[in-house]
């Protein structure tokens, strides 16, 4: 399967450098990050692939990778000042040896995952940041890339993944995760995810989905991964499109 992967700040915020620290969350989920007297070098928030839920109390907030595949990742959101702060990705074998970190020179680059990794780490590391505005890392293996392109609406509720001179249309309609969400990458076309939170109206996208809808005239509506956590108002809107489409 070919995925995508958004990686959002997440709700649990004990993986982040708190000592001096202003964060706050806006209602899209975007996180506002300030911690101007913190050292050179510090990881200000980390990601982990693996862990022990016995002892850390909570789930991996990021996707298994494979052993000999390049990945790519980068970083959206805005950072002052510019090149202020830098992306690294650790790893670790299965007796929990750390291998290597790889440091990025860019907010945007890739990575081979080792072959003998058992887990790895996304690290969020200061060089002389003032403000971190973060909405989102993302994660995908380079060669699915090609041609892709992709677009987060700014209240998070809609996601866009299509190829240049897409075509074909189809709508998925999942639950909008806190953490790390995959998308599936069409094999042609275009996919737009309609993304519902708990606290969602329906109604407050519909203005978006018939623009979407005129401009794409949509093939397929398909209820995708948590559908049945969407708000009913979502629900109740993709029964009503989904008529329409027949």
């Amino acid at each position: 399967m070919k995925n995508l992967y958004l990686i959002k700040w997440g709700s649990d915020f004990t993986d982040n450098e708190n000592e001096g620290a202003e964060i706050s969350v806006a209602e899209n989920g975007e996180v506002t990050f300030e911690a101007p007297l913190a050292s050179s070098g510090l990881v200000l928030k980390s990601w982990t692939a693996k862990r022990n839920y016995l002892d850390a109390r909570k789930s991996p907030e990021l996707p298994l990778l494979e052993g000999g595949k390049t990945y790519q990742i980068g970083f959206m959101g805005e950072v002052m000042p510019k090149e202020s702060i830098q992306l690294a990705v650790a790893f670790w074998d299965d007796a929990d040896s750390f291998l290597e970190t790889v440091y990025l020179k860019n907010l945007i680059g890739e990575f081979t995952y080792p072959e003998g990794a058992a887990r790895y780490e996304i690290q969020l590391i200061n060089k002389h940041h003032e403000k971190i505005q973060f909405t989102y890392l993302w994660l995908a293996e380079k060669a699915l890339l090609e041609g892709v392109r992709w677009e987060l609406s700014k209240d998070t509720r809609l996601f866009r993944v299509w190829y240049e001179n897409a075509g074909i249309s189809s709508w998925r309609w999942c639950y909008r995760l806190m953490g790390t969400q995959s998308f599936e990458i069409p094999e042609e076309g275009e996919r737009l995810y309609i993304l519902g939170g708990a606290s969602d109206k329906g109604e407050e996208i519909m203005d978006a989905l018939e623009g979407h809808a005129r401009r794409l005239q949509p093939e397929t509506f398909v209820k995708g991964v948590n559908y049945t956590r969407m708000p009913q108002s979502y629900q109740q809107l993709y029964a009503a499109l989904s008529k329409e489409e027949n």
